[in-house]
């Protein structure tokens, strides 16, 4: 028994291993690729010759490609060693289907393939869950439907089974006219790295991981994936889930951008200065008339004080959070405004807490304009936009070098979109990296001395200035710490320790470097 418990361990160790090698190798190759699209987008912007074009398109496309198959990588790596798949939040099925038909219809029409999609029309509500699961499940069956079709038609379904208050209980349908699959393979279909090698399937290309993928996820969602297939008349795969109605109203950002209204008058509560900034010069650049707390006393004393439109504060300040701001203002108020809360925190605890608060929304860190945008027009929905503001035409700028493993290019984008002026961009950044330090210092003591509380509370806030500045290997590293367990930092304290000085002094190197043009234009003070 000793010997066979002891073979199981390993088994299991060395499983474990593979599993999280498949994570990091996935995770590395998407980073340089990441600074290949990007610097692939940015030569066709700005090239004038057609070759240029065709040789950048063709990067792109071959980028596409290679993500696409990296995605399946990271997708399998995670459901290996995760149980859960990140914050519930509400969503709209047809926006799911959405994204699959902006994908595949091209694709579909350049084979002569119809892609149809239909969903009930008796689904009238947001759902709660994950949007990306069911999106990587959709997106795997109906490609590898578009895939092995070559005349007709490919159909997703979803259709509504039953209804209650709280839940749908759906039916999820994808159906295509294709070459079918013998009956003798349907089952290993589902096995990782499987691949069908008979007749016309050797010509198909593909890792042989999206079957697998999907039905996992779907297992995850409490169903189970089913195949219906017969050589040469097509295949069927279904599932059935039942899925929460959203009690939380979504907040839009998809492929249309949201519209912006005439001014209102907003407070922003947080207690970090280069957040607060950020916050009220993006609302401000839309004409908002934005009233600054600095933490939630603060937010109380002003909501005391004066009526506001929209209300918007951050979810983790140190004296008063959120949750509590916003409670104890409504206790009070017969009719509070519309309130949102913004974190970086997208754990399940905090987002089941904050859709049970009675709130207008939760905006995600990083903050971007179409998440304001679409905020605000969710609780104005019958108000007519206003004009957008001109765009800023940056001119050759953007080809300035971004560090794209360590920052997200967009960063500098959206920091000139606000204000596009070098003693801007300057302070900001410069602001960014005094924060990380600070936090930084905070959290590395917290780790030593195994602190679990202030380790949570220090990587929240060091994850959301990370976000907001564009540090988005350091934010994703201090997710993990967010709500790391007690056993973990035990064990792992100095690994931990180690992994954030890394990340933390390549973050700071690639800002710094993000910051260095600007500095000969800068206000000295800044």
């Amino acid at each position: 028994m000793r010997d066979l418990r002891a073979a199981k361990a390993d088994a299991e160790r060395e499983s474990k291993a593979k599993t999280q090698l498949l994570a990091n190798v996935s995770h590395e190759l998407r980073t340089p690729l990441t600074g290949i699209v990007s610097a692939a987008q940015l030569l066709d912007s700005h090239s004038n010759t057609p070759e240029a074009n065709r040789l950048a398109a063709t990067i792109l496309k071959l980028s596409s490609s290679l993500d696409a198959e990296i995605s399946q990588l990271l997708d399998l790596s995670k459901l290996g060693i995760q149980p859960a798949a990140g914050p519930p939040i509400a969503y709209e099925l047809r926006t799911v289907i959405n994204t699959i038909e902006v994908a595949l219809k091209e694709i579909a029409a350049s084979k002569g393939v119809e892609l149809k999609t239909e969903i009930s029309p008796d689904i009238a509500r947001p759902v709660l869950g994950h949007p990306h699961e069911l999106t990587s499940i959709l997106m795997n069956l109906a490609g590898n439907a578009v895939k092995f079709t070559h005349t007709g038609s490919v159909t997703i379904q979803i259709n509504l089974k039953a209804a209650t208050e709280r839940t749908y209980s759906l039916a999820f349908i994808v159906s295509d006219t294709g070459i079918g699959i013998p009956l003798e393979h349907q089952e290993k279909l589902f096995e990782p790295f499987y691949r069908i090698e008979t007749g016309d399937r050797r010509q198909y290309r593909g890792t042989g991981l999206g079957t697998t993928i999907a039905r996992e996820h779907v297992r995850r969602m409490g169903g189970e994936l089913l195949v219906s297939s017969s050589p040469g008349e097509g295949s069927t795969f279904w599932f059935d889930i039942e899925l929460p109605i959203a009690s939380l109203p979504v907040v839009p950002v998809d492929d249309q951008p949201p519209p912006i209204l005439a001014p209102k008058r907003i407070l922003v509560a947080d207690d970090n200065a280069l957040n607060l900034e950020l916050l009220l010069q993006m609302l401000a650049r839309d004409g908002h008339i934005v009233t600054a707390a600095h933490n939630g006393n603060d937010a109380l004393s002003q909501l005391a004080l004066d009526d506001f439109d929209v209300v918007m504060l951050d979810f983790n300040m140190d004296d008063l959070d959120g949750l509590s701001v916003f409670q104890t203002y409504a206790m009070g108020r017969l009719h509070p405004a519309p309130t949102f809360f913004v974190t970086a925190d997208t754990s399940s605890s905090t987002a089941a807490k904050l859709s049970k608060a009675g709130a207008a929304g939760v905006v995600y860190k990083p903050l971007t304009f179409d998440k304001l945008r679409g905020a605000i027009a969710s609780v104005f929905p019958n108000e007519a936009p206003v004009a957008r503001p001109d765009a800023t035409d940056h001119g050759g700028t953007r080809l300035s070098a971004v560090p794209v493993e360590h920052i997200d290019p967009a960063i500098l984008d959206l920091l000139r979109e606000i204000k596009d002026q070098p003693e801007f961009l300057h302070k900001i950044i410069g602001d960014g990296i005094a924060d990380l330090r600070d936090l930084f210092s905070q959290l590395s003591d917290a780790i030593t001395d195994r602190d679990l509380h202030l380790v949570h509370h220090r990587a929240h806030a060091m994850r959301g200035v990370a976000l907001n500045i564009g540090a988005v290997r350091l934010g994703a590293q201090c997710e993990r710490l967010m709500d790391i367990p007690m056993d973990q930092l035990n064990a792992s304290s100095e690994r931990l320790h180690d992994e954030l000085v890394s990340t933390w002094k390549e973050a700071l190197q690639a800002l710094e470097e993000l910051r260095a043009p600007f500095a000969g234009t800068a206000h000295p003070t800044a």
